[in-house]
Protein backbone atom coordinates (compact mmCIF):
# COMPACT_ATOMS: atom_id res chain seq x y z
CA UNK A 1 0.00 0.00 0.00
CA UNK A 2 1.27 3.29 -0.77
CA UNK A 3 0.25 5.41 2.26
CA UNK A 4 1.81 8.73 0.12
CA UNK A 5 -0.29 8.94 -3.23
CA UNK A 6 -1.49 11.29 -4.12
CA UNK A 7 0.17 14.06 -2.16
CA UNK A 8 -0.30 17.51 -3.66
CA UNK A 9 3.14 18.52 -5.15
CA UNK A 10 2.25 22.02 -5.18
CA UNK A 11 3.04 22.19 -1.42
CA UNK A 12 5.69 24.38 -0.08
CA UNK A 13 7.83 21.89 1.43
CA UNK A 14 8.07 19.83 -2.30
CA UNK A 15 9.43 23.69 -3.58
CA UNK A 16 13.18 22.12 -3.52
CA UNK A 17 12.12 18.54 -5.15
CA UNK A 18 10.28 19.91 -8.09
CA UNK A 19 12.88 22.57 -8.78
CA UNK A 20 15.70 19.44 -8.50
CA UNK A 21 13.35 17.36 -10.61
CA UNK A 22 13.22 19.64 -13.47
CA UNK A 23 17.18 20.81 -13.23
CA UNK A 24 18.50 17.30 -13.28
CA UNK A 25 17.37 16.39 -17.16
CA UNK A 26 18.52 19.91 -18.38
CA UNK A 27 21.36 20.42 -19.95
CA UNK A 28 20.92 23.17 -22.43
CA UNK A 29 23.22 26.32 -20.48
CA UNK A 30 19.65 28.41 -21.06
CA UNK A 31 17.23 26.40 -20.25
CA UNK A 32 18.84 26.19 -16.93
CA UNK A 33 19.56 29.48 -16.19
CA UNK A 34 16.00 30.19 -17.15
CA UNK A 35 15.08 27.35 -14.59
CA UNK A 36 17.45 29.07 -11.38
CA UNK A 37 16.18 33.01 -12.42
CA UNK A 38 12.36 31.36 -11.95
CA UNK A 39 13.15 30.07 -8.41
CA UNK A 40 14.99 33.44 -7.52
CA UNK A 41 12.40 35.27 -8.86
CA UNK A 42 9.85 33.41 -6.62
CA UNK A 43 12.04 33.47 -3.84
CA UNK A 44 12.61 37.06 -3.58
CA UNK A 45 9.13 38.04 -4.50
CA UNK A 46 7.61 35.50 -1.71
CA UNK A 47 6.25 37.27 1.73
CA UNK A 48 6.29 33.86 3.78
CA UNK A 49 2.84 32.95 5.37
CA UNK A 50 1.62 29.64 6.66
CA UNK A 51 4.06 26.96 5.98
CA UNK A 52 5.77 28.88 4.14
CA UNK A 53 6.73 30.19 7.29
CA UNK A 54 8.18 27.04 8.76
CA UNK A 55 11.04 26.66 5.89
CA UNK A 56 14.49 26.87 6.95
CA UNK A 57 15.51 28.45 3.61
CA UNK A 58 18.81 26.55 3.46
CA UNK A 59 20.00 24.74 0.09
CA UNK A 60 18.93 21.18 0.40
CA UNK A 61 21.76 18.89 -0.76
CA UNK A 62 19.79 17.08 -3.39
CA UNK A 63 19.56 20.30 -5.03
CA UNK A 64 22.92 21.43 -4.57
CA UNK A 65 23.85 17.93 -6.48
CA UNK A 66 21.75 18.92 -9.36
CA UNK A 67 23.46 22.61 -9.76
CA UNK A 68 27.05 24.42 -10.91
CA UNK A 69 28.84 26.38 -8.47
CA UNK A 70 27.65 29.27 -9.96
CA UNK A 71 23.90 28.24 -9.87
CA UNK A 72 24.54 27.44 -5.97
CA UNK A 73 25.78 30.78 -5.16
CA UNK A 74 23.00 32.62 -7.32
CA UNK A 75 19.96 30.82 -5.00
CA UNK A 76 22.31 31.20 -1.74
CA UNK A 77 22.63 34.98 -2.22
CA UNK A 78 18.50 34.87 -2.34
CA UNK A 79 17.88 32.38 0.15
CA UNK A 80 20.94 34.58 2.92
CA UNK A 81 18.42 37.22 3.41
CA UNK A 82 15.80 35.15 3.92
CA UNK A 83 17.07 32.92 6.71
CA UNK A 84 18.80 36.43 8.66
CA UNK A 85 15.11 37.53 8.71
CA UNK A 86 13.51 34.65 10.29
CA UNK A 87 11.04 34.62 12.97
CA UNK A 88 13.37 34.36 16.12
CA UNK A 89 10.34 32.56 17.58
CA UNK A 90 10.75 30.26 14.60
CA UNK A 91 13.25 28.18 16.66
CA UNK A 92 10.79 26.50 18.39
CA UNK A 93 8.87 24.75 14.93
CA UNK A 94 10.23 21.69 13.91
CA UNK A 95 11.69 21.78 10.53
CA UNK A 96 9.21 21.49 8.10
CA UNK A 97 10.96 20.43 4.83
CA UNK A 98 12.96 17.20 5.11
CA UNK A 99 14.75 17.96 2.01
CA UNK A 100 16.59 20.90 3.95
CA UNK A 101 17.87 18.56 6.50
CA UNK A 102 21.71 18.75 6.29
CA UNK A 103 24.80 19.82 8.58
CA UNK A 104 25.09 22.74 6.60
CA UNK A 105 26.07 25.58 9.01
CA UNK A 106 23.09 27.74 7.59
CA UNK A 107 20.38 24.90 8.39
CA UNK A 108 22.02 24.03 11.64
CA UNK A 109 21.97 27.14 12.94
CA UNK A 110 18.27 27.51 12.04
CA UNK A 111 17.59 24.46 13.81
CA UNK A 112 20.17 25.45 16.92
CA UNK A 113 20.42 28.98 17.61
CA UNK A 114 23.01 31.17 15.73
CA UNK A 115 24.93 32.32 18.43
CA UNK A 116 28.40 32.12 17.89
CA UNK A 117 30.87 32.17 21.44
CA UNK A 118 34.11 32.81 19.54
CA UNK A 119 36.09 30.89 22.75
CA UNK A 120 38.97 28.56 21.11
CA UNK A 121 41.96 30.17 19.63
CA UNK A 122 44.73 27.67 18.84
CA UNK A 123 46.51 29.22 22.20
CA UNK A 124 43.62 27.95 24.36
CA UNK A 125 44.32 25.20 26.58
CA UNK A 126 40.99 22.70 25.81
CA UNK A 127 40.65 19.55 27.89
CA UNK A 128 38.38 16.49 26.80
CA UNK A 129 37.25 13.62 28.84
CA UNK A 130 35.08 10.68 27.56
CA UNK A 131 34.07 9.13 24.65
CA UNK A 132 32.78 9.22 21.00
CA UNK A 133 32.40 13.46 20.68
CA UNK A 134 35.62 14.05 23.23
CA UNK A 135 37.80 11.65 21.37
CA UNK A 136 36.78 12.72 17.93
CA UNK A 137 36.96 16.35 18.48
CA UNK A 138 40.05 16.42 20.16
CA UNK A 139 41.89 14.37 17.40
CA UNK A 140 40.41 16.99 14.86
CA UNK A 141 41.79 20.02 16.59
CA UNK A 142 45.08 18.79 17.54
CA UNK A 143 45.52 17.88 13.67
CA UNK A 144 44.30 21.84 13.06
CA UNK A 145 47.35 22.53 15.73
CA UNK A 146 44.90 23.40 18.53
CA UNK A 147 46.27 23.00 22.21
CA UNK A 148 43.91 20.01 23.29
CA UNK A 149 44.50 17.17 26.09
CA UNK A 150 42.51 14.20 25.95
CA UNK A 151 41.55 11.94 28.71
CA UNK A 152 40.08 8.77 26.99
CA UNK A 153 37.17 6.85 28.72
CA UNK A 154 36.04 3.96 26.59
CA UNK A 155 32.48 4.40 25.46
CA UNK A 156 30.53 1.63 27.87
CA UNK A 157 32.65 3.34 30.88
CA UNK A 158 31.21 6.41 30.05
CA UNK A 159 28.43 6.88 32.58
CA UNK A 160 27.72 10.18 34.33
CA UNK A 161 27.91 8.16 37.56
CA UNK A 162 31.21 6.76 36.40
CA UNK A 163 32.54 10.06 35.27
CA UNK A 164 31.30 11.90 38.35
CA UNK A 165 33.21 9.29 40.65
CA UNK A 166 36.00 9.73 38.47
CA UNK A 167 35.89 13.23 39.13
CA UNK A 168 34.56 13.25 42.39
CA UNK A 169 38.08 10.83 43.67
CA UNK A 170 39.72 13.58 41.15
CA UNK A 171 38.52 16.61 43.57
CA UNK A 172 39.21 14.91 46.55
CA UNK A 173 41.87 15.26 49.31
CA UNK A 174 44.93 13.18 48.24
CA UNK A 175 44.44 11.40 51.35
CA UNK A 176 41.26 10.19 50.69
CA UNK A 177 41.66 9.71 47.13
CA UNK A 178 45.22 7.75 47.97
CA UNK A 179 43.19 5.52 50.33
CA UNK A 180 40.61 5.03 47.61
CA UNK A 181 42.60 3.90 44.95
CA UNK A 182 44.72 1.38 47.26
CA UNK A 183 41.03 -0.23 48.59
CA UNK A 184 39.96 -0.61 44.92
CA UNK A 185 43.11 -2.01 43.30
CA UNK A 186 43.25 -4.49 45.96
CA UNK A 187 39.34 -5.44 45.48
CA UNK A 188 39.91 -5.66 41.53
CA UNK A 189 43.04 -6.63 40.63
CA UNK A 190 43.68 -10.35 40.70
CA UNK A 191 46.30 -10.94 43.15
CA UNK A 192 47.12 -14.44 42.33
CA UNK A 193 48.25 -12.99 38.40
CA UNK A 194 51.94 -11.89 39.12
CA UNK A 195 50.77 -8.38 39.24
CA UNK A 196 52.49 -6.04 40.81
CA UNK A 197 49.80 -4.34 42.81
CA UNK A 198 51.50 -1.56 44.56
CA UNK A 199 53.11 -0.19 40.99
CA UNK A 200 49.24 -0.62 39.70
CA UNK A 201 48.16 1.75 42.61
CA UNK A 202 51.11 4.16 42.12
CA UNK A 203 49.89 4.31 38.20
CA UNK A 204 46.73 5.11 39.10
CA UNK A 205 47.05 7.87 41.38
CA UNK A 206 49.37 9.59 39.05
CA UNK A 207 46.86 8.93 36.31
CA UNK A 208 44.59 10.75 38.73
CA UNK A 209 47.11 13.48 39.51
CA UNK A 210 47.30 13.88 35.84
CA UNK A 211 44.06 14.85 35.02
CA UNK A 212 43.31 17.06 38.02
CA UNK A 213 46.64 19.03 36.99
CA UNK A 214 44.94 19.00 33.19
CA UNK A 215 41.82 20.11 34.84
CA UNK A 216 43.27 22.55 36.87
CA UNK A 217 45.12 24.67 33.49
CA UNK A 218 42.35 24.31 31.52
CA UNK A 219 40.66 27.52 30.17
CA UNK A 220 38.02 25.04 27.92
CA UNK A 221 36.85 21.31 29.36
CA UNK A 222 34.72 19.12 27.35
CA UNK A 223 32.78 16.05 29.13
CA UNK A 224 30.78 13.48 27.11
CA UNK A 225 28.16 10.90 28.66
CA UNK A 226 27.11 8.52 27.04
CA UNK A 227 24.71 5.93 28.80
CA UNK A 228 23.30 5.09 32.48
CA UNK A 229 24.41 1.44 33.18
CA UNK A 230 27.06 1.16 35.93
CA UNK A 231 27.89 -0.86 38.53
CA UNK A 232 26.02 0.35 41.68
CA UNK A 233 27.05 -0.55 45.40
CA UNK A 234 25.25 0.56 48.19
CA UNK A 235 26.39 3.78 49.69
CA UNK A 236 29.32 3.70 51.66
CA UNK A 237 29.95 -0.05 51.76
CA UNK A 238 33.44 0.16 50.18
CA UNK A 239 34.37 2.70 53.28
CA UNK A 240 34.60 5.94 51.43
CA UNK A 241 32.12 8.58 50.38
CA UNK A 242 32.98 10.06 47.67
CA UNK A 243 30.52 10.97 44.83
CA UNK A 244 27.70 8.79 43.55
CA UNK A 245 27.44 4.91 44.97
CA UNK A 246 29.15 3.07 41.92
CA UNK A 247 32.25 1.01 41.61
CA UNK A 248 34.79 2.95 39.93
CA UNK A 249 35.18 1.77 36.45
CA UNK A 250 37.11 4.43 35.73
CA UNK A 251 40.56 2.47 37.15
CA UNK A 252 42.95 1.51 33.93
CA UNK A 253 42.10 -2.34 33.90
CA UNK A 254 38.82 -1.10 32.01
CA UNK A 255 40.75 0.30 29.15
CA UNK A 256 41.63 -2.94 28.53
CA UNK A 257 38.73 -3.93 25.74
CA UNK A 258 39.45 -7.99 25.67
CA UNK A 259 36.31 -10.19 26.40
CA UNK A 260 37.77 -11.53 29.15
CA UNK A 261 39.33 -8.78 31.19
CA UNK A 262 36.34 -7.33 31.11
CA UNK A 263 34.66 -10.61 32.22
CA UNK A 264 36.68 -11.01 35.06
CA UNK A 265 36.42 -7.38 36.01
CA UNK A 266 33.05 -7.66 35.90
CA UNK A 267 33.11 -10.39 37.80
CA UNK A 268 35.35 -8.79 40.39
CA UNK A 269 32.90 -6.04 40.88
CA UNK A 270 29.85 -8.19 42.00
CA UNK A 271 32.01 -10.07 44.49
CA UNK A 272 32.44 -6.41 45.65
CA UNK A 273 28.24 -6.40 45.89
CA UNK A 274 28.20 -4.26 43.09
CA UNK A 275 24.39 -4.41 40.96
CA UNK A 276 24.83 -3.84 37.05
CA UNK A 277 21.99 -2.01 36.18
CA UNK A 278 20.32 1.49 34.54
CA UNK A 279 20.05 4.71 36.49
CA UNK A 280 17.01 6.22 37.22
CA UNK A 281 16.06 9.73 36.41
CA UNK A 282 16.82 11.15 40.18
CA UNK A 283 20.19 8.95 40.00
CA UNK A 284 21.06 10.32 36.70
CA UNK A 285 20.72 14.13 37.51
CA UNK A 286 22.15 13.81 40.89
CA UNK A 287 25.57 12.24 39.08
CA UNK A 288 25.33 14.98 36.26
CA UNK A 289 24.80 17.42 39.32
CA UNK A 290 28.05 15.34 40.74
CA UNK A 291 30.28 15.92 37.27
CA UNK A 292 29.64 19.63 37.01
CA UNK A 293 30.44 20.13 41.20
CA UNK A 294 33.72 18.27 40.67
CA UNK A 295 34.83 19.76 37.34
CA UNK A 296 33.76 23.36 39.14
CA UNK A 297 35.80 22.41 42.42
CA UNK A 298 38.76 21.94 40.89
CA UNK A 299 38.49 24.71 38.37
CA UNK A 300 35.86 27.56 38.71
CA UNK A 301 36.55 29.21 35.85
CA UNK A 302 37.00 27.48 32.57
CA UNK A 303 34.28 27.63 30.06
CA UNK A 304 32.77 24.04 30.80
CA UNK A 305 30.71 22.20 27.92
CA UNK A 306 29.01 19.66 27.89
CA UNK A 307 27.74 16.91 25.23
CA UNK A 308 25.93 13.70 24.91
CA UNK A 309 27.61 11.08 23.05
CA UNK A 310 25.08 9.45 19.73
CA UNK A 311 27.19 6.28 20.22
CA UNK A 312 24.73 3.12 20.85
CA UNK A 313 25.62 0.85 24.07
CA UNK A 314 27.46 -2.09 23.22
CA UNK A 315 26.70 -4.40 25.23
CA UNK A 316 24.15 -5.06 28.19
CA UNK A 317 24.91 -8.49 29.02
CA UNK A 318 24.08 -9.32 33.09
CA UNK A 319 22.35 -6.44 33.35
CA UNK A 320 19.57 -6.50 36.53
CA UNK A 321 16.14 -5.82 34.92
CA UNK A 322 12.60 -5.91 34.85
CA UNK A 323 11.16 -6.52 32.23
CA UNK A 324 14.10 -8.05 30.16
CA UNK A 325 14.60 -5.52 27.13
CA UNK A 326 17.33 -5.51 24.26
CA UNK A 327 19.91 -3.74 23.94
CA UNK A 328 18.38 -0.84 21.56
CA UNK A 329 15.34 -0.50 23.67
CA UNK A 330 18.01 0.21 26.47
CA UNK A 331 19.60 2.52 24.59
CA UNK A 332 16.47 4.59 23.71
CA UNK A 333 15.78 4.86 27.47
CA UNK A 334 19.26 5.25 28.64
CA UNK A 335 19.84 8.50 26.00
CA UNK A 336 16.17 9.97 27.17
CA UNK A 337 17.22 9.86 30.84
CA UNK A 338 20.71 11.76 30.23
CA UNK A 339 19.03 14.49 27.72
CA UNK A 340 16.59 15.14 30.44
CA UNK A 341 18.79 15.14 33.02
CA UNK A 342 20.91 17.95 31.23
CA UNK A 343 18.53 19.81 30.28
CA UNK A 344 16.92 19.87 33.93
CA UNK A 345 20.76 20.27 35.25
CA UNK A 346 21.53 23.20 32.17
CA UNK A 347 18.76 25.28 33.89
CA UNK A 348 19.97 24.72 37.27
CA UNK A 349 22.91 26.36 36.29
CA UNK A 350 21.73 29.18 34.29
CA UNK A 351 24.21 31.75 36.33
CA UNK A 352 26.73 30.30 35.46
CA UNK A 353 27.70 32.28 32.45
CA UNK A 354 30.69 30.03 31.21
CA UNK A 355 28.26 26.48 30.27
CA UNK A 356 27.38 25.61 27.62
CA UNK A 357 25.97 22.31 25.49
CA UNK A 358 26.88 21.64 22.53
CA UNK A 359 24.17 19.10 20.21
CA UNK A 360 26.31 16.32 18.95
CA UNK A 361 23.85 13.93 19.89
CA UNK A 362 20.90 15.87 18.27
CA UNK A 363 22.67 16.19 15.08
CA UNK A 364 23.28 12.41 14.54
CA UNK A 365 20.43 11.29 16.02
CA UNK A 366 17.44 13.79 14.74
CA UNK A 367 19.33 15.46 11.53
CA UNK A 368 21.19 12.60 10.50
CA UNK A 369 17.62 10.71 10.11
CA UNK A 370 16.53 12.98 7.51
CA UNK A 371 19.44 12.79 5.37
CA UNK A 372 20.03 10.50 2.73
CA UNK A 373 22.32 8.05 3.64
CA UNK A 374 23.16 5.96 6.69
CA UNK A 375 24.20 7.68 9.90
CA UNK A 376 26.07 5.04 10.90
CA UNK A 377 28.64 2.36 9.38
CA UNK A 378 28.65 3.93 5.75
CA UNK A 379 33.06 3.77 5.74
CA UNK A 380 32.89 0.38 7.91
CA UNK A 381 29.57 -1.32 8.40
CA UNK A 382 30.00 -0.90 12.03
CA UNK A 383 26.13 -0.30 13.63
CA UNK A 384 28.19 2.24 16.31
CA UNK A 385 30.88 4.52 14.23
CA UNK A 386 28.92 7.27 13.23
CA UNK A 387 29.43 8.07 9.47
CA UNK A 388 32.58 10.59 8.19
CA UNK A 389 29.65 12.60 6.63
CA UNK A 390 27.67 13.41 9.47
CA UNK A 391 31.10 13.23 11.83
CA UNK A 392 32.50 16.24 9.25
CA UNK A 393 29.58 17.72 9.75
CA UNK A 394 29.15 17.62 13.84
CA UNK A 395 32.88 19.22 13.97
CA UNK A 396 32.86 21.69 11.50
CA UNK A 397 29.62 23.05 13.37
CA UNK A 398 31.39 23.20 16.63
CA UNK A 399 34.14 24.99 15.17
CA UNK A 400 31.98 27.74 13.70
CA UNK A 401 30.30 27.62 17.41
CA UNK A 402 33.33 27.81 19.51
CA UNK A 403 36.40 28.85 17.88
CA UNK A 404 37.64 31.84 16.78
CA UNK A 405 37.64 33.26 13.23
CA UNK A 406 38.11 29.61 11.99
CA UNK A 407 36.43 29.16 8.84
CA UNK A 408 33.55 26.84 8.93
CA UNK A 409 34.66 25.97 5.23
CA UNK A 410 37.62 24.27 6.71
CA UNK A 411 37.82 20.63 5.45
CA UNK A 412 37.31 18.41 7.70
Amino acid sequence: MDFYSGKDRGLPRFIYRNFADAMAPQTIPEKRADLVAQLIGFFASLQPSGDWQKMKWSLPPRVRAALTADEQAALDAVLAPKASKRNPRLLEVFPHCADEFSTDITFLDAVFGNTRHGIITQETAVLTIGSCFANNIARFLQSQSFNVTNFPLAEDLNSPFSNAKLLSVCAASDAQRNAYITHWVNTIYPHNAGLDIPAHITKEIKRLDDLRAALQHSEFIIITSGNVLDYFITSGSDGFDIGPAVAPKFLSIGQDETIDMRTFMTSKLKEAGAVFRMGNHAEVVQATQAVYQAIRDINPHAHLLFTLSPVPIDSAVGIHQSPRMGAVEMDCISKSLLRVALADRMQAWNADSKLHYFPSFEIVRWIGACMDGSIFGAEDAASRHVSQTILSGVYRYFTHKFCVEYASTNAI
